[in-house]
């Protein structure tokens, strides 16, 4: 099909976005018709119940329809970007990366189709025709397996890699800024779950809770003190010469230390205003001080944190990975509970009971929460595409 390397450019500032129609045509998208059945031999269901064959597709790697729904919804909440990533087809018409994206882009469609019969549409806001995308498509590669195995092997890009080369943190010296920009991702892995933004994704969207980049950099840029958090207890806690970081020696997360931070801080905000904006505008930091000085505490080896250093370090053995750290912050949140309140903080009150089933696994028996933002940890357990 093409006897040289070539490469076409669509771009939607000049009418010429690469649409479900073009990605249809790459992918060799065929669908189950009344005379002719697939059978079990198709790659994928499509959202008007098709069971669908990509014939251009036969030679790519494993489709995972979870990466390609990822893509859907980039898409469909205008979050997709141009950044030159190309997809690629050999010189005989073979897709060798980007099915993914092309799937989702058809999805994209189709989801944005049956929103227009909706009560309530979720996607006319963002598009007024159906989605199309910019994108770069190399043409006419060879085809052999030394070249398309050599496609796609790069290291893919984490949310901390996007955090570390953010201006946020641009000023910091290369490791603590790694280290930082790590703290981070796990303040907003923390309090996106604790303030119930799964359930706030899956209402928005209809589909289950993802935390892709562009929802993690958005919950950032709604909640900017989550920045400052992580500095403060970074700082705070940096280990002394020769000896171990305060909070890290116990068990406990910088940046999970740092979500809680933020939590604490704003425990007085109402919970109602605050879900009616789902930022930080609402919130009321009238215990900002006083959080921060349950932290110092801690890292300082303060009399008043005494016993809940020694429960943090004596974290059942029974645990392990994130049961373990499920522990430590409901024993944090029971102690900060204490201390807000100008009470005593001891072993007994902040101790997190276990119970152990049948089979010998542990749960805990109890998710205490913080309040103001804080629901503690809500899973969605249904969600519709």
């Amino acid at each position: 099909m093409y006897k040289a390397v070539d490469v076409r450019v669509y771009l939607r500032e000049k009418g010429e976005g690469l649409t479900a129609d073009l990605a249809k045509e790459i992918l060799g998208w065929s669908e189950e018709s009344e005379h002719i059945k697939f059978g079990e031999k198709y790659r994928l269901i499509d959202f008007n119940g098709k069971k669908v064959r990509c014939e251009n597709n036969t030679a790519n790697r494993p489709y995972y329809p979870a990466t390609a729904e990822d893509w859907m919804l980039e898409i469909l909440r205008a979050k997709w970007r141009f950044n030159g990533e190309s997809i690629i087809i050999d010189r005989h018409g073979l897709l060798h990366d980007g099915q993914h994206r092309l799937i989702g882009l058809v999805l994209a469609n189709q989801e944005w189709e049956l929103d227009r019969k909706r009560t309530e549409p979720r996607w006319q806001a963002y598009w007024k025709e159906p989605p199309n995308i910019d994108a770069l498509v190399v043409l006419g590669i060879v085809g052999t397996d030394d070249v398309v195995n050599t496609i796609g092997t790069g290291k893919p890009r984490t949310i901390i890699d996007v955090l570390y080369r953010c201006a946020w943190f641009a000023q910091m010296d290369e490791k603590n800024r790694l280290a930082v920009a790590k703290a981070a991702s796990y303040a907003v892995k923390l309090m996106w779950d604790r303030t119930a933004q799964n359930l706030e994704f899956t209402r928005k969207t209809g589909f289950k809770p993802r935390r892709p980049h562009s929802e993690s950099l958005e919950f950032i840029m709604n909640h900017e003190r989550i920045l400052e958090s992580v500095r403060f207890i970074y700082e705070e806690q940096m280990p002394d010469k020769g000896s171990e970081g305060k909070l890290t020696g116990l068990g406990v997360a910088v940046g999970y230390a740092a979500g809680l931070l933020y939590l604490m801080g704003s425990a007085r905000s109402d919970s109602d205003v605050y879900d009616k904006v789902n930022n930080e505008t609402a919130l009321d930091w009238g215990l900002w001080d006083k959080a921060q000085e349950f932290f110092v505490d801690i890292c300082a080896n303060g009399k008043a944190t005494e016993e809940l250093r020694e429960e943090l370090l004596d974290v059942s053995a029974l645990l392990a990975g994130g049961l373990a750290n499920a522990q430590r912050i409901g024993t944090i949140i029971k102690a900060w509970n204490l201390f807000s309140d100008g009470k005593e903080i001891t072993r007994e009150d902040c101790h997190m009971d276990l119970v152990v089933d049948g089979e010998g696994k542990p749960t805990l028996t109890s998710n205490p929460i913080i309040g103001g933002i804080d629901v503690g940890t809500v899973k969605e357990t249904a969600a519709s595409g």
